[in-house]
């Protein structure tokens, strides 16, 4: 199976659209969930249709080889949504980009 052809002008106008802005937090909120925002991390979808939250977890768990050990969240109608892994070591792998 080849790889796709990826047009990069494409990919840099979509990064130009990401807007987390509707993603609203205090900074009391952060003080009081800091343990908790640190095993967190927040995606957006990028496509033309909405994501399908039990979809996108499945596809996950099957990238990142750790079954159950997060869960997702959809924050926003935008394919705006929450990862909450169990420990910090997996949310870090996850964000290094490895599996």
């Amino acid at each position: 199976m080849g790889s796709p052809n990826i047009d990069l002008d494409e990919i840099s106008k979509l990064c130009q659209s990401l807007n987390l802005d509707e993603v609203e937090m205090t900074s009391s909120a952060y003080s009081e969930n800091k343990d908790k925002l640190d095993l967190c991390l927040v995606g957006k979808i990028i496509g033309n249709k909405l994501a399908n939250r039990d979809g996108l977890e499945s596809a996950m768990e099957n990238i990142s080889k750790i079954p159950g050990n997060f869960k997702i969240e959809q924050i926003s109608s935008n394919n705006i949504f929450l990862f909450e892994f169990r420990h910090k070591e997996d949310r870090l792998r996850v964000l290094a980009g490895g599996p």
